[in-house]
């Protein structure tokens, strides 16, 4: 291993370089925190990495559009709640694949649209038995 600072050979086992006294425990330890990469996949796999996030973001707006149907009928539509269950499972199950670092963003904002339209049939469904 070369020290990040000065690029004199140094053991694994160091906790910093003799040559210019780099703390290389500390870096080790922020490198694992700000450096994240994208998984290794094989290359049958590989369009996976995008394709998750996007469904899951895109199951979001549904999730979404859905609960917000259901909101806007006087009574509890069942079609339209089972849909709503559907479409919120669809976007857990599309999100806990892996997908590249870059469209992490895309993918939680999915989740959190999944959040919002489930909250909004589950307070509807409240109001309709509670009112």
């Amino acid at each position: 291993m070369k020290c990040k600072s000065c690029g004199k050979e140094v053991k694994e086992t160091d906790k910093t370089c003799a040559n210019c006294g780099f703390n290389l425990e500390e870096f080790k330890k922020q490198e694992r925190i700000l450096v994240e990469e994208d998984p290794d996949l094989p290359e049958s796999k590989k369009s996976t990495l995008i394709d998750s996030p996007i469904i899951t973001f895109i199951l979001g707006i549904i999730s979404v559009l859905i609960a917000l149907t259901i909101a806007s009928y006087r009574s509890v539509v069942i079609f339209f709640v089972l849909l709503e269950i559907i479409s919120v499972l669809g976007t857990f199950f599309a999100s806990a694949k892996v997908c590249k670092v870059n469209l992490k963003p895309v993918r939680n904002v999915g989740v959190v649209l999944a959040y919002v339209g489930l909250a909004i049939t589950i307070f509807k469904i409240a109001y309709v038995i509670l009112g």
